[in-house]
């Protein structure tokens, strides 16, 4: 008890120390071995602080970033801007904006670079009529710009959204969203070499409860995708692992009540970053290589704001609007 209430002790000074509603706000960011690479917005521009150094970005009203991956000795910033029918497809490096894939319907979401280490190999996103009737398309990148998009996916029976991807190390592609197979929300996946793709099947199985926002992360020889499934009365994070071809029964990661899972890298390996809703706090859950949870670290914090957060052996530092602050694990 003496332990728990010193860290519980050690978030509420740490909340503390980063202001409410602080601007910029975190947007994005990717984890590496090196310094994270994290992104900020502010009211009419983007600062993209790589290192230390705070580069700044002009962005388009309403732009909500969905991915920063570093590329070759600079980085790329993918996002989705509105417009007055639907959204648009908006990409940045450091030297400018980058011409996405032409268009071929009004609605476009969830731009996802995918790389291989720092090289780009091609841009996977979502594009429809309207949000109930996105494709999944991919474009490759052939060196100064991207080639002639596909489908890799057609619209579903309802929704596809939550698009995520990952380069294994055998050099496929998976790709991973949540869809409406008409009686619920599934998860589901594509792998492929990027023009050819297996025909999507389901992560973890088919059931008549809602399995919302995946992620994916290459781990190994395979892959592990986590999200969040209905339990019953709450939100529960899962996790499955794939391997070759399959994806193992998925296991609870974490308590009733965690939603909004991304894997972050870093000098200490991988772990799960999700939020808590019923402790009103972050949460950072190391991974073994199956996918099994380890020491859990938590900041409180009662904004929905996404932190930024690095890792060592003594715990992690999160960074969220202007400050940033240290906690110990569990």
């Amino acid at each position: 008890m003496l332990r728990r209430g010193r860290h519980l002790l050690a978030s509420l000074l740490a909340l503390a120390a980063l202001p409410a509603g602080a601007s910029p706000r975190v947007a994005g960011r990717v984890q590496g071995a090196a310094e994270p690479l994290v992104v900020f917005a502010e009211a009419d521009r983007l600062l993209v602080d790589d290192g230390g150094r705070r580069a700044p970005l002009a962005a388009p009203p309403g732009l909500h970033v969905a991915a920063a991956v570093r590329l070759g000795a600079g980085w790329l910033v993918a996002g989705a801007r509105p417009t007055a029918g639907g959204s648009e497809l908006w990409l940045a490096r450091e030297s400018g904006e980058l011409a996405a894939p032409p268009a071929v319907a009004p609605m476009r979401l969830d731009p996802q670079p995918l790389m291989a280490g720092d090289r780009l190999l091609g841009l996977a996103w979502l594009e429809g009529e309207s949000r109930r009737q996105l494709a999944v398309r991919f474009a490759p990148w052939g060196g100064d710009r991207f080639g002639a998009a596909s489908v890799v996916v057609p619209p579903g029976a309802g929704s596809q959204l939550a698009l995520s991807g990952a380069r294994l190390d055998d050099g496929r592609i998976l790709l991973v969203w949540a869809g409406y197979d008409g009686v619920d929300d599934e998860i589901w996946a594509t792998w492929g070499d990027g023009a050819r793709w297996t025909a999507p099947v389901r992560v973890g199985g088919d059931n008549r409860v809602p399995d919302i926002t995946p992620d994916v992360v290459a781990s190994g020889d395979g892959a592990l995708v986590a999200w969040s499934r209905y339990d019953g009365s709450e939100y529960r994070l899962a996790v499955s692992r794939f391997d070759d071809e399959t994806f193992s029964p998925p296991r609870w990661v974490a308590a009733p009540g965690s939603m909004e899972p991304t894997f972050e890298r870093g000098d200490a390996g991988l772990a799960l970053l999700y939020r808590d809703a019923r402790q009103a706090s972050w949460a950072l859950a190391e991974l073994t290589g199956a996918g099994a949870p380890g020491r859990t670290a938590r900041l409180r914090a009662p904004t929905r704001e996404r932190p930024a957060v690095r890792w060592t052996e003594r715990g992690p530092t999160w960074t969220l609007g202007a400050g940033s602050a240290a906690t110990a694990w569990d």
